[in-house]
């Protein structure tokens, strides 16, 4: 942030100064003129877009189980919100058994 009215970016995520308002859009679409505070937003909708996920539910093995066959890797990550390696890594152990 150069000047006190411009976008607020962290990583991928950006926090909309609207001059209208003179304020921060945050993401529960309320108006803040505290940097600090949109900043704040912008770091934390940023960690949980990385916070990988570490133990698999049982309901997402079901799923993998199901689909295990006919296993498109990159359609299968996107609806479990994981990474195509993870799936590949869970299909190949569940095919060894």
């Amino acid at each position: 942030m150069e000047n006190n009215t411009d976008d607020i970016k962290v990583g991928g995520t950006k926090i909309r100064y609207y001059d209208s308002y003179g304020a921060w859009l945050l993401p529960d679409k309320t108006f803040t003129n505290n940097p600090l505070k949109a900043q704040r937003a912008a770091e934390e909708i940023e960690n949980k877009r990385h916070k990988p996920k570490l133990a698999w539910e049982i309901w997402e093995i079901q799923f993998v189980m199901e689909k295990k066959r006919d296993c498109n890797f990159r359609s299968v990550a996107m609806k479990l919100d994981r990474d195509v390696l993870d799936v590949k890594q869970l299909v190949t152990a569940i095919r060894a058994d």
